[in-house]
């Protein structure tokens, strides 16, 4: 088999008739298939996005739930912090919804040229793509009309920010399962 070009990985598969089949980048053109057609240059990049984008959005998730809110409603109480936060979460939600899109877009593409792991990674950047996207564009517009309304404690309130917080949880560990999976996705084999 011939070496293989620079950033390509080679493997060779034997196949039940017993001729082997080149997994090698070197020819595609001719019969040989490549297991991973990214350049080193546009794989630097992926990975950068996928660090950069899993830092923003777990970041500003426990930067937000951790730090902000506990300090905004314990100091000014529900009804001042909820008119504050009504403030900050559309940055919130734009800044995580951002961030997740990216975070799927550069896991999908991993997944289709390295597989594996990648999968699974996309798999759960597509479970917090839907999550933040949800949030963003379904319970937090249905929430601020609430909220805008007199009795703004209604059961139906309390049920939608009761579904925002939880979806925020499971949203914000799947953000840090990637990140404890990271190393298992961007070490060389």
């Amino acid at each position: 088999m011939s070496q293989p070009h620079a950033g390509y990985t080679s493997v060779g598969v034997s196949t039940p008739a017993g001729n082997g089949v080149s997994l090698s980048g070197d020819r595609p053109g001719r019969g040989a298939r490549t297991m991973d057609r990214t350049s080193p240059f546009v794989s630097s990049l992926l990975v950068t996005a996928f660090v950069a984008s899993l830092v923003v959005l777990v970041g500003s998730m426990l930067f937000f739930s951790a730090a902000v809110l506990p300090v905004v409603f314990i100091n000014m109480g529900p009804t001042d912090g909820g008119a504050v936060a009504q403030l900050v979460f559309p940055y919130y939600y734009g800044v995580c919804l951002a961030a997740s899109l990216v975070l799927l877009l550069v896991t999908f593409a991993q997944a289709r040229t390295a597989g594996g792991r990648w999968r699974v990674a996309a798999g759960v950047a597509g479970a917090v793509f839907v999550i933040q996207a949800y949030a963003a564009l379904v319970l937090y517009p249905e929430i601020v009309a609430l909220r805008s309304t007199p009795a703004d404690r209604s059961p139906r309130f309390t049920v939608l920010h009761e579904r925002s917080v939880r979806l925020n949880g499971v949203a914000l560990l799947g953000g840090i399962a990637l990140v404890l999976g990271s190393g298992a996705l961007l070490v060389r084999r």
